[in-house]
């Protein structure tokens, strides 16, 4: 597996407006995780979903850690 690094500098930066927008989808994700645990609770096959919601999650908090 390859070693984690983190930027010492990054090449760009996120704006405010940029970084605010990222920590208010917050919300969104919670209701998001939300929707589908009842949709699981129906025995919906929520895998695709459920792996595209963790991938996001993931994104978002790789980019506000990396680029702020």
């Amino acid at each position: 597996m390859p070693e984690k690094r983190r930027l010492t500098k990054p090449p760009v930066r996120l704006t405010p407006d940029a970084k605010n927008k990222l920590t208010d989808l917050e919300k969104d994700l919670e209701q998001a995780d939300i929707a589908l645990q009842l949709m699981e609770s129906l025995d919906m096959d929520m895998t695709e979903a459920r792996d595209k919601l963790e991938w996001a999650k993931k994104a978002r908090d790789m980019l506000i850690r990396e680029f702020s």
